[in-house]
């Protein structure tokens, strides 16, 4: 079994019976999903599972009342967690997925949340901008259809590859910084 999918379920047991973890010394989760998002496949293979983990978090707090649920929407990433959304009734009312858009910053998230929202649905900027055509598609159609997760995932693939080549290129200036390093003066 995976370690992060163990040390997942570890820690929603455990907040289930009302336990609070802290987890990576003071990181969010969000924060350790950040840090993930490299140029490696295996780390995304880690980013799927923080994906679902936090969700389900995110979830579960709005369902007990300890958050709002359009926050907890503005944070959804996974096929999980739109299916657990679906099935609490948190994407009935329009009114509260739009306010949840209007929170977000990931392109994945606005495409999970889109086809509930109606088409009046104001996107703001994105980490990895929608393009216009899949705004327009997403604008009509139903929640959780085939389309609809076959839509996210694309979204979720340009995702990838715009962090994936944000972190190259991050590389690419450490690299050069270290080999011209600034002169020193004696």
């Amino acid at each position: 079994m995976n370690p992060a999918l163990r040390l997942a379920e570890i820690i929603a047991a455990l907040e289930q019976v009302g336990l609070t973890v802290l987890v990576m010394g003071g990181h969010s989760l969000p924060d350790l999903i950040h840090s993930k998002e490299t140029e490696r496949d295996k780390d995304w293979r880690d980013v799927l599972i923080l994906e679902e983990f936090l969700d389900s978090r995110s979830l579960n707090q709005a369902t007990t009342g300890s958050s709002a649920v359009d926050q907890a929407l503005a944070r959804l990433r996974s096929r999980r967690g739109l299916e657990t959304a679906l099935q609490r009734g948190f994407l009935e009312d329009a009114a509260i997925v739009r306010q949840a858009l209007s929170h977000t910053q990931l392109s994945i998230t606005q495409a999970i949340l889109l086809p509930a929202a109606g088409t009046e649905a104001v996107l703001p900027t994105s980490t990895a901008p929608l393009e216009p055509v899949l705004v327009k598609r997403l604008r009509t159609i139903a929640p959780a259809s085939a389309l609809h997760l076959a839509l996210v995932e694309v979204v979720r693939r340009h995702y990838r590859q715009a962090m994936q080549k944000a972190d190259a290129a991050d590389k690419a200036v450490i690299r050069a910084a270290q080999a011209n390093p600034p002169p020193t003066n004696p």
